[in-house]
C-alpha cells in the first residue's frame, strides 16, 4: 500500500543495510563527461519511440530559470544534503580532499536560493514512458528503476540503461525529475492512467532517520513499509508541483542546477548534428536549442547546411579554429554530400557475415579540399558511431549504414556505454567466442570500406621515359650513363662498387605502381649534415716568456696569452628536415588548366623543422631532384623561399594542414614529395 499524505513530498533512500558506501565520484555517471554525451543520450530513443511512422519527432533543449519552490521535495532533500556533508566531515578524520564537502556546500547554496538555473528537455510525437512498477522491459522501467542492464531495445539504440547517469552528470543538484504523458500499452498493466511523475538523485550516502542510506533516491510515492516506491500517477500528480503542463503526448525531463556555461548551446548544437545529421536529413527528428525564449539553434532537414555554416561561425568564434577543426562536426558538411546520385557518388551494398547488410556511400571529388578523407559507421536509428580515417589520394568522405537487425545488435554490443567507440574489447571478457566472433565482422566490414576507398584512385603506369624530366633537371640533358644523382648515400664506397647510374635507376619495363600501398621507410638520414666550424685564420699569440738557453734570442714558442681567431660558422647549426612519411601530400590539377596544381599537404603526426618539396627521380621516392621552375601562387604558409619550394622552421600538430597553387612550366606528370 503506497500512502499520499504530506510526507509524500519526500524523498526515498533505500538503507544501506550493509551495503556499499557511496561518493560523488561514480564511474556510471562519470563516464559522461561532455555536453556531447547528454545529446546523444537523451535524444536516441526518442526516434524509436515515435508514436506514428509518418510523424517527425521533435526534441527541445530549453534553459530555464525557475523558482526553487518547484524542486521536488525541496524541503526533504536540502536535509539530505546537510546530512551527507555533515557524514562527510565527521567521518573523514581530515583525509577527505574536500572535494564532497565543497560540492555539497554548493548545492545547499543553490537549493536555499530563489531560482535554480533548469535544463528542460522535452521531446514531442513519441509514445512517452509508458509501462508499469514492475514491467521490467517497458521503456519506463529500464529509464528510471534500473541502470546497466545490458538488454536490447529491437535493434535499435540504448542497451546499458545509462541514459539517466548521463542527464545526472550534467545536475550540480544530482538529480533529474521525469513528466511523461504515455500512450495506452499491454505493458501499463494495471495501471489505468496516461501520465506519471517521478524524480530520482545520484546523491551519496548519508543519515536519515538514524540509518545510513544508499546513494541512489527516488522522488515517488513511498510504501507503508518504507521498502519500496512508485511514481506519481494520474490523481496523485496534483501532490506535487509541476513547473510546466503540457497537454500531448512525450516526455519533460528536468535537470536541475544545470552548470552555467556560455558555451553550453554551442557544444550541444555539435553534439547532436554529429550524432544524428543522417536521421536530421531523412525527417526523421529536429532539434531546437533555446534560453531565455531565444532560439539558439534549429536543426531540421530544411535547415541543417545552413545550420552547419552557423555553427562554424560560432565555434571558430567563441571557441578557436582549432577547435571547430578537430570536433567531429566539421566532418558533418562532408558526409552528407554523400547522399543522393551523381557522378562522384559511388553506393555500394554488401552482405558481411555475421553483419548481414551494409550500405556504403562515398563521395569523391579531387578538387574538393574541403573533404576530409574520413568515413563515418552508424546504425539504427541513424545515429553515428565512430569516424574513422582512411588515406586516399582523390579527396573523399563516406557513410556506412549497418542495415540488418543482426548487424544493429553485433554492432551495438560492440559500443561503450557512451555509443562513441566500436571496439570488440567492450564485450564482456566471460563472452570469449562473441569477442572473437565480432572481432572478425567488424574487421571485415572495415577492409571492405577500406577497399572501395582504395579503388578511387587509379592505378599508375610507369614508363622508362619520364616525359618533362629534363626541362627540370640541372645542367645538360642526360647523354651517358655516368652521370650520378646524390640519394643520401656515402659517394665514397670504394672502386670495387659498381656507381648507380640514373639510367640503371629507371624500370626496363611497365610496371603498375598503386600509390596508396605502404612503401618501407627509408632507413637513411634526412637531417642535413652539421657545418664544421671554420677554422682560425691565426695562430696564437707568440709566448712572452723565453727559455734560458740563447737560442732564438731568449724567445720560446709557447702558448699566447690571449686566444686565437677562430670562430663557429654561423650556418653551423643543425637543420631538420620533415620527412615524407610522417605527411600526406595530395596534388590535383586545376580544370583547364593542367600546369596548375592545388598542392595539400597534412601532417600524419606532430612534426617540427624544414619541408622541402621535389619532383621525385624514383618510383619508391628515395631520390628527388629540386623544383626549379616554378611559379607560387598562393600559399597559406608565408615562410616560404621563392627560390625552391621550401618552408622554413615549420611547425604542425598532428591532423594540421595547409596548401599552396603552384604553376610548373609543363604538364608533365611527375611526383611531389618531400626530402
Amino acid at each position: 500500500m503506497y500512502q499520499t499524505d504530506s510526507k509524500s513530498n519526500e524523498w526515498f533512500f533505500p538503507p544501506l543495510f550493509g551495503g556499499e558506501r557511496q561518493g560523488l565520484n561514480l564511474g556510471s555517471v562519470d563516464l559522461f563527461k561532455k555536453v556531447d554525451n547528454l545529446g546523444r543520450e537523451s535524444a536516441q530513443n526518442c526516434i524509436n519511440a515515435t508514436n506514428s511512422s509518418e510523424a517527425t519527432v521533435k526534441v527541445t533543449y530549453k534553459l530555464e530559470t525557475i523558482d526553487s519552490k518547484y524542486f521536488p521535495g525541496r524541503d526533504d532533500y536540502l536535509y539530505r544534503l546537510t546530512s551527507a556533508k555533515k557524514y562527510f566531515e565527521n567521518s573523514g578524520d581530515g583525509t577527505w580532499t574536500s572535494n564532497e564537502i565543497n560540492r555539497l556546500a554548493e548545492s545547499i547554496k543553490m537549493l536555499e536560493s530563489p531560482t535554480i538555473k533548469v535544463l528542460v528537455i522535452s521531446d514531442y510525437n513519441t509514445t512517452g514512458l509508458y509501462g508499469s512498477e514492475t514491467h521490467k522491459m517497458s521503456p519506463y522501467f529500464r529509464f528510471f528503476k534500473s541502470t546497466g542492464f545490458s538488454a536490447h531495445q529491437g535493434s535499435l539504440a540504448g542497451t546499458y540503461g545509462h541514459g539517466k547517469n548521463a542527464l545526472i552528470n550534467f545536475s550540480k543538484l544530482r538529480a533529474i525529475s521525469v513528466y511523461s504523458k504515455h500512450i495506452s500499452h499491454p505493458e501499463n498493466q494495471s495501471m489505468q492512467t496516461r501520465d506519471l511523475y517521478v524524480g530520482r538523485s545520484n546523491l551519496c550516502t548519508h543519515i536519515k532517520d538514524d540509518l545510513e542510506t544508499q546513494g541512489t533516491g527516488y522522488f515517488g510515492i513511498t510504501s507503508s513499509s518504507k521498502n519500496d516506491w512508485q511514481s506519481f500517477r494520474g490523481d496523485q500528480i496534483k501532490n506535487v508541483e509541476i513547473p510546466f503542463e503540457r497537454n500531448e503526448l512525450g516526455t519533460d525531463i528536468y535537470v536541475w542546477g544545470f552548470p552555467e556555461s556560455d558555451e553550453w548551446d554551442l557544444k550541444l548544437s555539435m553534439g547532436l548534428s554529429y550524432a544524428f545529421f543522417q536521421a536530421i536529413k531523412e525527417q526523421k527528428i529536429e532539434f531546437r536549442i533555446i534560453e531565455n525564449n531565444q532560439l539558439k539553434c534549429y536543426l531540421s532537414s530544411e535547415t541543417i547546411e545552413e545550420q552547419l555554416a552557423y555553427l562554424e561561425h560560432n565555434c571558430k568564434a567563441r571557441l578557436g579554429e582549432r577547435d571547430w577543426k578537430f570536433n567531429n562536426a566539421s566532418l558533418i558538411k562532408g558526409f552528407l554530400k554523400c547522399s543522393g546520385e551523381g557522378k562522384n557518388i559511388k553506393n555500394i551494398t554488401k552482405e558481411i557475415k555475421d553483419l548481414g547488410l551494409v550500405n556504403l556511400d562515398i563521395y569523391f571529388d579531387k578538387n574538393d579540399a574541403t573533404l576530409k578523407n574520413k568515413y563515418c559507421i552508424m546504425r539504427k536509428p541513424l545515429m553515428t558511431i565512430q569516424s574513422f580515417a582512411k588515406k586516399c589520394g582523390t579527396p573523399y568522405q563516406a557513410v556506412c549504414k549497418v542495415l540488418s537487425d543482426e548487424g544493429n545488435i553485433l554492432l551495438s554490443e560492440c559500443e561503450d556505454p557512451t555509443h562513441t567507440e566500436i571496439n570488440a574489447e567492450n564485450v564482456e571478457v566471460a563472452r570469449e567466442y562473441d569477442r572473437k566472433k565480432y572481432a572478425t565482422a567488424i574487421r571485415n566490414l572495415k577492409m571492405f570500406i577500406n577497399k572501395e576507398i582504395s579503388e578511387l584512385d587509379p592505378k599508375i603506369e610507369t614508363f622508362k621515359e619520364i616525359p618533362g624530366a629534363n626541362e627540370y633537371l640541372p645542367g645538360d640533358p642526360l647523354s651517358n650513363d655516368t652521370e650520378t644523382f646524390y640519394d643520401g648515400t656515402d659517394l665514397d664506397q670504394g672502386n670495387d662498387q659498381e656507381q648507380e647510374t640514373f639510367e640503371m635507376r629507371l624500370k626496363k619495363d611497365i610496371k603498375v605502381f598503386d600509390p596508396k600501398a605502404p612503401r618501407p621507410k627509408n632507413p637513411k638520414s634526412r637531417v642535413v649534415r652539421r657545418k664544421p666550424s671554420s677554422k682560425g685564420n691565426t695562430g696564437g699569440n707568440t709566448g712572452n716568456l723565453g727559455g734560458q738557453g740563447t737560442s732564438n734570442g731568449g724567445k720560446g714558442h709557447g702558448a699566447g696569452n690571449t686566444g686565437g681567431n677562430a670562430k663557429e660558422d654561423e650556418h653551423g647549426k643543425q637543420n631538420s628536415n620533415i620527412p615524407s612519411e610522417d605527411l600526406q601530400i595530395i596534388r590535383t590539377r586545376m580544370d583547364g588548366n593542367p600546369k596548375i596544381s592545388k598542392i595539400n599537404i597534412k601532417a600524419l603526426k606532430n612534426v617540427e623543422g624544414n619541408l622541402r618539396l621535389g619532383f621525385t627521380l624514383t618510383e619508391n621516392g628515395e631520390s628527388f631532384f629540386p623544383i626549379k621552375k616554378f611559379k607560387l601562387l598562393n600559399s597559406t604558409k608565408s615562410n616560404s623561399s621563392v627560390d625552391e619550394l621550401l618552408f622554413k622552421d615549420l611547425k604542425l600538430d598532428k591532423n594540421d594542414d595547409f596548401y599552396l597553387e603552384v604553376e610548373f612550366p609543363t604538364s608533365s606528370n611527375l611526383t611531389i614529395g618531400a626530402y
